[in-house]
């Protein structure tokens, strides 16, 4: 997989992130009004920096790491320094609950499980994901869950690698072919 291309645009922070966000900015942060939204379910902040911060930001600088204070808003670039937004206003965390607070027919959020196996059948289209095998941690039942449309896993920082490993073995070695040297 030679010459590979990974790009962002624009329109993906103008269309869902203006919608969905409701920014707080913080004095010290500098940042384009443009790029975020303020009415929606979503609160945001800017990260509280510490105090070495900015000498760390001139530092990467001198070395040709680009600067962005609020780098991942426009969905121009995602490498860079910077500071980020996060999804956390008055000290709680916003992003599930302005989502799961509301009661939704088309939504099992299940807990405390373990996912086994993804279930994936062959389409003209391609393979298309339908559901999933868990195992439940309490009981230590296995069960298999079906979608009607669509399959969203959420399983955290450390396990959402994992929950992709169970879907395609190969994935080190197609990952290992896009890493750059650095």
């Amino acid at each position: 997989m030679k010459n590979v291309s990974l790009q962002t645009t624009s329109c993906l922070s103008e269309s869902l992130i203006g919608q969905c966000e409701s920014f707080h900015p913080s004095p010290e942060f500098r940042h384009d009004q443009e790029s975020h939204g303020y009415n929606g379910p979503i609160h945001t902040q800017p990260h509280e920096l510490a105090p070495i911060s900015q000498n760390l930001f001139e530092s990467l600088e001198s070395f040709g790491i680009p600067r962005d204070d609020d780098m991942f808003s426009k969905g121009i670039t995602s490498h860079g320094c910077g500071n980020t937004v996060r999804t956390v206003h008055q000290g709680l965390r916003s992003n599930a609950t302005a989502y799961l607070a509301k009661k939704r027919r088309n939504l099992t959020v299940i807990c405390r499980s373990t996912v086994l196996r993804i279930l994936v059948r062959r389409q003209k289209a391609g393979l298309r994901t339908y559901g999933v095998e868990i195992q439940d941690e309490i009981g230590g039942g296995v069960r298999t869950i079906k979608a009607n449309e669509e399959v969203v896993l959420s399983a955290g920082c450390y396990n959402s690698p994992h929950v992709c490993f169970l879907l395609s073995p190969n994935l080190w070695s197609i990952l290992a072919q896009l890493m750059l040297a650095i």
